[in-house]
């Protein structure tokens, strides 16, 4: 599968899952890059089979209570 495509997925379940529930709030899916993980296994001595995700996806709402309950959303859809 083509990871823009895989991205536009993610990012669509997200966004349907915070309209679900009445959450406004903006997201954002990205591709974690090659540099940015060699970082944070240089940074945190991590081997690459210590790296779990290549994928983040940022959701920005207006109030805490807001972040909170987008994050619970969120955790519930991927865990």
């Amino acid at each position: 599968m083509n990871t823009q495509i895989l991205i536009n997925n993610i990012q669509a379940a997200v966004t349907n899952k915070l309209n679900s529930e009445s959450i406004k709030g903006q997201s954002k899916a990205r591709e974690i890059h090659g540099y940015g993980i060699y970082k944070k296994m240089k940074t945190i001595e991590l081997k690459i089979l210590q790296i779990h995700y290549i994928f983040g996806v940022r959701i920005v709402t207006d109030t805490d209570d807001l972040c909170y309950r987008a994050f619970g959303c969120i955790h519930n859809l991927y865990k």
